[in-house]
């Protein structure tokens, strides 16, 4: 057990040392269509290389794939759009793509550069060029563009894990750097009987929670955060409704939580409940909120 928390604890104090220091991204694709790690590149320096970001239903690619080749004065090599077309289609959880195109518009000519991962029935794509040719792909894009927040995923994630450390960082900077704190030694002894939860977008995550169980029947939600550039977005929703229905499914009949007295609004939109009178918590004043399950049918 000893041994274990020291192993712990080292994984940990790296991760958080390390954050921002490391040199590497994780990258939705690579030349070769995998997925891993790829150096950050240096910023560009013409400036008319562009970037388009977003999130498509896959049945839509077709009619926008349809859509530009129709556009571009200078298209797709001949048989390259039924091949995009047919790998898009096969995309799912952890296949990704990469192809370039050169075409042209407006006597421009670029590469274009597909590249997508392919999740729960939607395209997560990047079509990187520069000029006219660029502007077209984003003003044909933005007619079957959907939110990138679609993409997030609700997960578990086991302790330990290259994930469950990007919670832990999480978790840290939002509520635990912003106080002064620092982990204690009871903090993670605990991290090994609770369960740990987050949302991920394109593999980062987003939001966090851990899960306690209390007595049979209930549990604790705790260290339920967002990061700070994804607020706003529902992702702090997204996760509450999400681990509701979990635990529904598991046949717990009552969770509880602190909630900061500042985001008392939030949960009570949730359908949480206050309970007894306001307590001092880590130096904030907080209050107990819970909320009955309704069991699934």
């Amino acid at each position: 057990m000893q041994e274990g928390m020291r192993r712990l604890f080292s994984r940990i104090t790296k991760s958080i040392l390390e954050r921002g220091e490391n040199q590497f991204v994780r990258s939705l694709v690579d030349p070769g269509g995998e997925q891993g790690e790829i150096p950050i590149l240096p910023e560009r320096t013409d400036p008319e290389d562009r970037q388009i970001f977003g999130v498509m239903e896959k049945d839509e690619f077709r009619a926008f794939i349809a859509q530009l080749d129709g556009s571009f004065e200078k298209s797709f090599r001949a048989g390259q759009l039924n091949t995009l077309i047919g790998k898009m289609s096969h995309l799912g959880n952890g296949k990704t793509l990469s192809l370039v195109c050169p075409v042209g518009y407006r006597t421009e000519q670029t590469s274009l550069q597909v590249r997508a991962w392919g999740e729960r029935g939607l395209l997560v794509l990047r079509l990187e060029g520069k000029g006219a040719p660029i502007e077209l792909v984003e003003e044909t894009f933005n007619r079957y563009r959907r939110p990138m927040e679609d993409a997030a995923e609700f997960r578990e994630c086991r302790i330990a894990t290259e994930e469950y450390e990007g919670l832990l960082d999480l978790r840290f900077q939002e509520l635990r750097a912003p106080l002064g704190l620092r982990w204690t030694v009871e903090d993670l002894q605990w991290e090994q009987l609770e369960r740990h939860f987050g949302v991920f977008l394109l593999d980062q995550p987003v939001a966090t929670m851990v899960v306690r169980r209390l007595r049979d029947g209930v549990v604790r939600l705790r260290q339920i955060a967002v990061s700070d550039e994804h607020r706003g977005k529902g992702y702090g929703r997204m996760v509450m409704k999400e681990i509701e229905t979990l635990l529904a499914s598991e046949e717990v009949k009552e969770f509880e939580l602190h909630a900061r007295e500042d985001v008392v609004g939030f949960y009570e939109k949730m359908g949480l409940e206050q309970v007894g009178s306001i307590f001092t918590e880590i130096g904030l004043p907080h209050v107990l909120m819970r909320k009955r399950i309704k069991p699934n049918k």
